[in-house]
C-alpha cells in the first residue's frame, strides 16, 4: 500500500471528524463506499483501514465493519509505551516530561479547581499522612499528583498524564526505594506534598512551582 493512499483515507476520515460528521463509536463507510468515493482500490481500503485499527483510531467488528473507536485512552497509553521503548528515551527525559505536565496541571488546577476537587485531594493526602506500609503510601502518592492534574479539568493534561503514568509506574517503586534508603526523605517527601496541597488552597503558583521543581529534581537524583 502506497503511503499516499493510506493518507488520503486517513485525511478524509479527519476531515469527516473536523465536520462533525463523524463522531466517536459511529460507524465508518463501507470498503466498497470508501473507495468509490475515493478513487482507491478495495484492497487499499482494506489495508489501511487495518492500520488505522493497529494505531487505535478504529474498531474493526466482524460482520459489521469499521467504527471510529469511542475511548482513546488506551491506544494513547499504549503509543506512549511503545514510542517510549523503540526511541530508547531514558527514565530522567520522562520525568522531565512529567514535571512540565504537573507544573502547568497546577496552574490550571488554580483556577479550575472545584470543592469536590479539594475535598479529594484532602482526603488522599490524610490517608498519606497515615499510611501504614511502604505500598499503600506509593499508591497514595500517585494518587495525589493525578487528583492535582485532574483538577486541572483540562483533558489534554490528564490524558498525557495517565499515558506517561502507567509507563512512569514501572520505575517509580525502584525509584522510592532508592529515595527511602536515607530515612530522611520520607519526611522530605511528605513534606514536599503537604506544600503543594497548602499551595493549592491558597492559591500559591509560584510556591506550588517551586516544590513541584524540588519533587522532581529528589526524583531524578534517585534513579536507580
Amino acid at each position: 500500500m502506497k503511503d499516499k493512499n493510506y493518507n488520503i483515507i486517513l485525511e478524509y476520515i479527519k476531515e469527516k471528524i473536523e465536520n462533525n460528521t463523524l463522531k466517536p463509536g459511529e460507524k465508518i463507510e463501507t470498503e466498497r463506499d470508501l473507495a468509490e468515493k475515493l478513487n482507491l482500490s478495495r484492497t487499499t481500503v482494506r489495508e489501511a483501514l487495518k492500520v488505522l485499527t493497529a494505531m487505535g483510531i478504529t474498531n474493526c467488528i466482524q460482520g459489521s465493519g469499521y467504527y471510529l473507536k469511542d475511548d482513546f485512552k488506551d491506544s494513547l497509553f499504549e503509543n506512549f509505551n511503545l514510542f517510549f521503548l523503540l526511541t530508547g528515551q531514558n527514565v530522567s527525559d520522562l520525568i522531565d516530561f512529567r514535571e512540565g505536565i504537573e507544573i502547568k496541571a497546577f496552574e490550571l488546577a488554580l483556577m479550575n479547581i472545584k470543592d469536590e476537587d479539594l475535598i479529594k485531594i484532602d482526603t488522599i493526602f490524610k490517608d498519606l499522612k497515615n499510611a501504614a506500609s511502604e505500598d499503600e503510601s506509593s499508591l497514595l502518592d500517585a494518587e495525589f499528583h493525578r487528583a492535582i492534574v485532574e483538577a486541572s479539568h483540562n483533558i489534554f493534561f490528564i490524558s498525557l498524564y495517565n499515558s506517561s503514568r502507567l509507563t512512569l509506574e514501572k520505575f517509580i517503586k525502584n525509584i522510592r526505594i532508592s529515595i527511602l534508603k536515607n530515612s530522611k526523605n520520607k519526611d522530605i517527601l511528605l513534606k514536599h506534598h503537604k506544600i503543594i496541597y497548602q499551595a493549592l488552597i491558597e492559591k500559591n503558583l509560584d510556591l506550588g512551582r517551586e516544590v513541584i521543581k524540588e519533587h522532581f529534581l529528589l526524583m531524578k537524583k534517585n534513579i536507580f
